[in-house]
């Protein structure tokens, strides 16, 4: 289920890139998970959860695993990421988007039955293999700019506009646009 999402996000982040302008870590190789987020899911009942912080144990960055999706109760397990050198705290916290998709086998395609949620940082150029990205919320849309053969998000782009809902391959995706503490109480909720 998690190859799902990121084959979802392959076009939209470029690790290397968006860890330079946003605080955040590399999560499954094509995405990055901004500080004090919750990624998590659910799959046949079993749940987990991932929320990276920069502020863990001794104040250095870490990530912690949960038995819950939604990151609440303990925390099962703890990775120091202090001599991880894509870990970014230096930089500012960016506004996001959490995806939350959900896949059904009875062929029904509603908000039900297992899903994965993940937070991705937007707002910023993102340099990709092709050219450029460029993510915005607004009117309870989702856009990416798709700048090709350019990595400087200028001249004309492809806008993709999502609203979220029923897909072709019956996936149900959802779509929280957020921002970050530094614009608290500043949330769409599509």
């Amino acid at each position: 289920m998690l190859n799902q999402i990121i084959g979802l996000f392959a076009i939209i982040q470029s690790i290397d890139v968006t860890l330079g302008l946003c605080n955040g870590v590399p999560f499954e190789e094509e995405i990055s998970l901004p500080p004090d987020q919750c990624a998590g899911g659910v799959e046949s009942g079993e749940e987990i959860g991932y929320e990276f912080t920069c502020d863990g144990d001794g104040g250095e960055p870490a990530l912690y695993t949960y038995s819950k999706a939604d990151c609440s109760g303990d925390v099962t397990m703890t990775q120091s990421l202090a001599n991880n050198e894509t870990v970014v705290c230096d930089a500012e916290d960016c506004d996001f988007v959490i995806f939350t998709i959900y896949t059904n086998s009875d062929g029904e395609c509603s908000a039900s039955g297992d899903y994965q949620s993940v937070p991705i940082a937007i707002g910023g150029c993102v340099e990709t293999e092709d050219g450029s990205t460029m993510m915005s919320c607004s009117d309870g849309e989702l856009s990416t700019k798709v700048y090709l053969q350019n990595t400087e998000c200028e001249g004309t782009a492809l806008t993709v506009t999502t609203s979220g809902g029923c897909q072709d391959d019956d996936t149900y995706i959802e779509f929280t646009c957020a921002a970050s503490d530094k614009f608290a109480g500043l949330t769409i909720v599509t």
